[in-house]
């Protein structure tokens, strides 16, 4: 990061077309609402929201009584080339930490730069991790449909990626791309994984012999069953007992 710039901004009422700036820009809006329009759309941001600006971007913003804070930032870094927005859970903490950065900004105390770096890094980093949860929950929440079936079915030998995939209307391909972001595993290994954990439970217990834990697990034979603990754990199922 370089040539940090820090602003707290009030408005009543603003209708303009931007100018290509040379800088990018990062905002926390403390109250009010804006619209920003622009070739490929229309951003609408309220009070709480994250914004990011790239830098040479053109829009039109609208905006009714808003109070902000901005910084202004250039960086050697590939960043977004278009404009991208976040609703963060916690907007408590961002608008303290932006109200923070601006305290620093404004006394421009011995070694000032260096503190507003640190300061915009931290920021930086709380929204990445934000912007991963807010992609991972909404990924949980595309395939909760499966998982909810994996988890009520799982022992069932017949459950295929194609159903799964259709239960959230989607491609198999897509599906599985959704599915390892989320669980860092395929729909596969996953399955495999809940099997092997309530088949050791269940073998582990002392009530049921190996055949019964096979035909609890799903499996079509006791031979298959084994071969599935042996590769899973390198035991057999009577070393589990």
């Amino acid at each position: 990061l370089k040539n940090i710039s820090v602003y707290n901004l009030q408005w009543k009422k603003v209708n303009r077309k931007s100018y290509p700036r040379p800088f990018h820009a990062i905002s926390y809006r403390i109250k009010g609402n804006a619209e920003f329009i622009f070739d490929n759309g229309c951003i609408h941001v309220n009070a709480g929201d994250i914004l990011f600006v790239p830098q040479g971007f053109k829009y039109t913003l609208r905006a009714t009584d808003e109070e902000l804070f901005v910084i202004h930032f250039s960086s050697d870094s590939a960043l977004p080339d278009t404009i991208k927005k976040i609703t963060p859970e916690n907007k408590m903490y961002f608008e303290r930490k932006f109200s923070d950065l601006y305290y620093l900004w404004t006394k421009k105390q011995f070694c000032y730069e260096y503190e507003c770096k640190s300061a915009v890094y931290r920021i930086l980093s709380h929204i990445e991790r934000e912007a991963a949860q807010l992609k991972a929950k909404s990924h949980t929440e595309k395939i909760s449909e499966a998982i909810d079936f994996i988890h009520e079915n799982f022992t069932n030998s017949n459950i295929s990626v194609s159903h799964l995939a259709d239960l959230c209307g989607m491609s198999d391909t897509y599906f599985r791309r959704i599915f390892v972001e989320q669980f860092r595993t395929t729909p596969l290994k996953y399955i495999n994984q809940l099997k092997l954990k309530y088949a050791t439970e269940l073998l582990q217990s002392g009530y049921y012999t190996v055949q019964e834990v096979s035909d609890k697990c799903g499996f079509t034979n006791v031979s298959y069953f084994s071969m599935f603990i042996k590769k899973q754990t390198n035991r057999s199922p009577s070393d589990l007992l």
